[in-house]
């Protein structure tokens, strides 16, 4: 006894619908096929385990602040060699002490400082400054 048309070719797109469903891992229940499980993210394996992981930065960033991150604006500037050395010194002596910094995060320090200062500490601290050129030098 032949078999209708209509069920071989559905036999057909169900299998090539699984096939598909293999490759991006979702799970489609066909009439008497298993299918294998997606394996679990290891977020929720960790989850589950007990297992702490750190956050990321974004993350941090969301935790920290309720509202939307501000917006970062890009700036450039000139230094003396000496001081631009002791920036790089700074940076040595945190990464010893078990903390990476970046050239801008110092230079926010900085200027956090700055602002709980007086303004005749500042204007002293801003007149004992050598003079720097201004803009790129020619080469």
């Amino acid at each position: 006894m032949k078999k209708p048309a209509a069920s071989t070719s559905t036999a057909k797109k169900a299998s090539t619908s699984a096939g598909a469903s293999a490759k991006s891992g979702k799970v489609v229940k066909t009439a008497g096929v298993a299918r294998p499980q997606p394996a679990t993210p290891v977020k929720a394996q960790a989850a589950e385990a007990g297992v702490v992981t750190k956050a990321k930065p974004a993350d941090k960033a969301k935790a920290g602040k309720a509202g939307k991150r501000e917006k970062v604006v890009r700036d450039s500037f000139s230094l003396p060699k000496h001081e631009h050395a002791q920036l790089k010194q700074l940076r040595a002596d945190l990464l010893k002490a078990g903390r990476e910094s970046t050239k801008s995060e110092l230079l926010r320090a900085g200027l956090s400082l700055l602002a709980t200062r007086g303004k005749g500490e500042l204007l002293a601290l801003l007149n004992a400054l050598p003079v720097v050129p201004k803009g790129k030098s020619k080469k």
